[in-house]
């Protein structure tokens, strides 16, 4: 199924031609009956030869209601330009024209109506204008049709041109349904039905799916596409939404259902735009138009050039956007288009503008693109946030991944492997200077990359899997060092080794007399270089010989479902007192838990 719309000045006879096109009629409201001109948006379609169902938007031409009219092209497919033979190439055509530019929407046909009116030579002139108008702003050649209501007797050839156009779209899928509202009903005894088309990705009966701007969930109760009942709408087709648990009145022209993805409802974006003709910048409040919502935002250059600029947008509204959602900007009294942009930052709050402007030169409009501008901003990408924050699918962004020369460093999380390669020696050099300053147990904030904390993490996680760095009782520590103790230091480690190992007991530095002070220092830092651990009331002990101890208790209880104190005494062929020590710390470590007198398994 594929939608396409209608664009062209007033009374140019776009609702003639939809009639002849469909045998629908295409006006709705009283007074576009008694008028005979478009207000809002209209809805026919017509099935083809091949049984495919090819929706129509039918949008007004009057500049008054111009802002329907974007309501209604924002979604479609491709387009039917239509000029007028007697009138020619109008102010609203050009309009029009801007719009499915700045949408992006570049697929269509032209057709000059009204061709009964004119003489063969005026109905030439007309097309060969319309055809170099369209072609130059779309960038590539069209083909134009004339066609006279009176008479409209090459209408099939018509038909059969918009069925191939059709034919020749890019399939739709979308891994998530995507639907802009731009009609709410509230019939007696059906809850809120909504209007729009289902762009992308599917909808089900029984779907839970999210509100925006609202932010609040909902559940699909029923569908209906052309006037039947579904179980799943697909795309791209018109689709009436009646929605469960939302109050009437929550909804409105602009709202949009969301199922899937979870875009972000944004107050500060980062895009770029496109002028429509040279303009000064500066902070002006102009009405944003994305899908169906439109937004009065502070627009800020960041830089700008002749034909375009790096804009911050600050919606008044929040607004749910994503890296790749177009829109368009007009004048602040709707007067005109100033120009097309495309979102490039959804999360632009934390940037400084000199910041932004110089990550935003990353960016191009493709897959790629999008994610050597996300590579400027973070170490590593997660594909499912890529995929949550922007167009583009998973298999389209796993592609331009493979093609950037991004390597997996965690489960579904990717950098740009020449950076990645940086990173990681450069946090092993600044930790092997921190070792050579005589810092054996490193935090991994103290080695000094620009890196955000989830990146940090990342790295480090990354670091220890690879075996190149080892984590210590209280830090880092490269796995190829080795700190030299020095003549008494190696000497007070030997006899230590010999206790924890002949006698099984802890020491305290108080037990070493005059020296107490020295050797407190001495085993608190041999705990930071996890050679020792810490028992209760500054008791320490080996920590090749405490882990021994362990696995003899969970050796016990994983075969004895409790066992008092006194047992595991014996067990560990010590005191009470030191079996206390090390029994409690075993339940600090979470391995065993006392209750009612007896240890068991903390499972």
């Amino acid at each position: 199924m594929h939608v396409i719309g209608t664009t062209g000045h007033v009374d140019h006879g776009k609702s003639a031609f939809l009639r002849c096109l469909t045998g629908m009629e295409p006006d709705r409201l009283p007074a576009e009956k008694k008028t005979g001109m478009t207000i809002d948006l209209n809805f026919v379609w017509f099935d083809a030869k091949n049984g495919e169902r090819i929706g129509i938007v039918d949008v007004p031409g009057h500049k008054k209601f111009v802002k329907n009219m974007i309501s209604g092209v924002m979604n479609v497919e491709a387009f039917l330009f239509i000029v007028a033979a007697d009138d020619g190439w109008m102010p609203q055509s050009e309009e029009h024209l801007e719009v499915l530019a700045a949408m992006g929407i570049r697929d269509g046909m032209i057709l000059v109506t009204k061709s009964d009116l004119v003489d063969a030579e005026r109905l030439k002139e007309v097309e060969a204008e319309a055809k170099n108008r369209v072609s130059q702003r779309l960038g590539h050649p069209f083909d134009a049709y004339p066609f006279s209501a009176v008479n409209p007797a090459n209408i099939d050839t018509i038909r059969t041109a918009i069925e191939n156009l059709v034919a020749a779209l890019p399939a739709v899928s979308g891994d998530a349904g995507r639907l802009w509202v731009d009609r709410v009903f509230t019939p007696r005894g059906k809850g809120v039905v909504v209007t729009g088309t289902l762009r992308e990705g599917s909808l089900s009966v029984g779907d839970e799916v999210v509100l925006y701007p609202q932010n609040i969930p909902a559940v699909v109760r029923g569908l209906q596409s052309y006037k039947q009942a579904l179980e799943k709408a697909e795309p791209v087709s018109r689709v009436a939404v009646q929605l469960g648990k939302v109050e009437a009145g929550t909804l409105f022209r602009g709202s949009l259902i969301q199922k899937g993805k979870r875009p972000v409802l944004s107050q500060h974006f980062d895009a770029h735009i496109r002028f429509f003709t040279p303009m000064k910048m500066k902070n002006l409040e102009l009405p944003v138009h994305m899908g169906t919502a439109r937004t009065s935002s502070l627009v800020i250059p960041l830089e700008v050039g002749p034909l375009g600029a790096w804009v911050r947008i600050k919606p008044r509204e929040p607004m749910a956007v994503r890296s790749g959602d177009r829109f368009l900007l007009r004048t602040p009294g709707e007067e005109k288009n100033c120009g097309g942009g495309v979102v490039v930052d959804p999360r632009a709050e934390h940037r400084h503008h000199e910041q932004a402007a110089h990550a935003l030169k990353a960016w191009d409009d493709s897959a790629l693109g999008y994610i050597r501008f996300q590579s400027t901003l973070h170490a590593a990408l997660a594909i499912d946030t890529l995929w949550e924050e922007s167009v583009f699918g998973k298999v389209e962004l796993r592609s331009a991944l493979d093609k950037g020369g991004f390597v997996e460093v965690d489960s579904g999380v990717f950098a740009q492997e020449t950076q990645w390669d940086c990173l990681v020696n450069q946090f092993l050099q600044d930790m092997e200077a921190l070792h050579k300053k005589g810092k054996d147990s490193i935090l991994a904030s103290e080695v000094s990359l620009e890196l955000n904390d989830a990146d940090r993490s990342l790295l480090v996680e990354y670091l220890l899997r690879s075996g190149k760095v080892q984590r210590v009782a209280q830090g880092l520590r490269l796995a190829a060092h080795r700190r030299q103790l020095d003549p008494w230091e190696a000497k007070i480690w030997t006899l230590l080794e010999q206790l924890f190992d002949q006698e099984g007991r802890p020491v305290r530095a108080e037990d070493f007399g005059d020296d107490a002070k020295k050797m407190r220092l001495f085993l608190q830092r041999l705990v930071k270089e996890g050679k020792l651990v810490n028992l209760a009331e500054d008791h320490f002990f080996g920590t090749r010989q405490y882990e021994t101890l362990k696995a003899k208790v969970t050796g016990y209880l994983g075969s004895h479902p409790t066992a008092t104190t006194s047992v595991l005494r014996t067990l560990l062929n010590t005191s009470r007192k030191y079996a206390v020590l090390f029994l409690e710390r075993m339940d600090a470590d979470r391995v065993t838990y006392l209750k009612d007198g007896v240890r068991k398994l903390l499972k």
